[in-house]
């Protein structure tokens, strides 16, 4: 038999690329229904109607002030044994910020906890144990120090659009090189080898990571008081940091359907028949979602509503 055709280093190589490319495939699994997860909870705290594209995943090639061009909010996340990093525009931010009526440090610690506890989730029931995760506070950071940080080989960038009425904001969420790995496979620190050399560069990444973490988010506090998977789910979030939100509220009378035709002939005292019955009860949305079901009433010289019934939580998300 002859020489094979690739070298052993050749065929190392191939399965390391291989390898790398599996796992980032299993990152945007996992990414994708997260990111359609938040987009239901966004819904709640921004008043229109919230869209979510992406994740678009891509290699880092060039260092981050390029990718932002402006400051930046970092928000650092720790997930079991492997570290991401949350990053918005400080333009970005300010948008989101006053959608929510909000500071910009409140409105990206109650977008990033839900998103950071389903993340934990999915990673939790894909290795089959229980995945904690910790949120930092929010971290201005400005272009030229942006520049400093270190960035490894093969580190991945996710970016998410979010947009709503005249507005649009840029989500991206980073992984180093090494901790994309370690994010999908999560290793039992127990078991790592003791003879592991220990980084005594003080300007590698570590110090890097070491100045963007500042303190941690009190909203991860409060919701890791329980190791079972299932516990930080909405019901423990503090409803008091969403109870001023405001929420756009829509009375439905009825709908119709009319030709191009027909809408062009309109004129006072034309009359459309609706869908809907005299006497039926009318649909009440709260940001475009179905919630309760009315009769129509007078309230002194205004109309009002008084509800009949509320649609069941598994009716209330709209699909159209």
């Amino acid at each position: 038999m002859g020489d094979p055709i690739l070298s052993q280093d050749e065929i190392n190589a191939l399965m390391r690329a291989s390898s790398n490319l599996s796992l980032n495939e299993q990152l945007l699994a996992i990414l994708s229904p997260t990111a359609e997860n938040v987009v239901h909870k966004i819904r709640v705290l921004i008043p229109y109607a919230v869209e979510m594209e992406g994740p678009y995943v891509e290699t880092l090639l060039r260092p981050l002030d390029t990718v932002f061009g402006e400051e930046v909010y970092i928000v650092p996340a720790d997930v079991g044994s492997s570290e991401l990093f949350w990053m918005v525009s400080a333009r970005d931010a300010a948008v989101l910020a006053s959608s929510m009526a909000s500071n910009i440090s409140w409105a990206l610690q109650t977008i990033f906890e839900p998103w950071m506890a389903d993340l934990a989730d999915a990673i939790s029931d894909r290795v089959g144990r229980y995945i904690k995760y910790v949120l930092y506070t929010p971290k201005p950071v400005k272009p030229e120090v942006l520049r400093t940080l270190p960035i490894e080989e093969n580190t991945l960038l996710a970016r998410h659009v979010l947009h709503w009425a005249d507005e649009g904001i840029e989500i991206a969420f980073l992984v180093q090189g090494s901790q994309v790995p370690e994010l999908m496979e999560q290793r039992d620190p127990s078991r790592k080898s003791k003879t592991e050399p220990q980084s005594t560069n003080k300007q590698g990444p570590d110090s890097g990571r070491r100045f963007l973490k500042g303190q941690k988010s009190p909203v991860t506090k409060a919701v890791f008081e329980s190791l079972d998977v299932k516990q930080h789910q909405e019901e423990h979030l503090p409803l008091a940091l969403v109870e001023d939100v405001d929420l756009q509220v829509t009375v439905e009378l009825g709908r119709t359907i009319m030709t191009l035709e027909e809408l062009m002939t309109l004129k006072p005292k034309t009359t459309i028949p609706l869908q809907r019955l005299a006497g039926d009860p009318v649909d009440v949305y709260i940001n475009g979602n179905p919630i309760a079901k009315a009769e129509v009433v007078v309230l002194d010289e205004n109309f009002g509503i008084r509800i009949l019934e509320i649609v069941p939580s598994s009716e209330r998300i709209r699909n159209d």
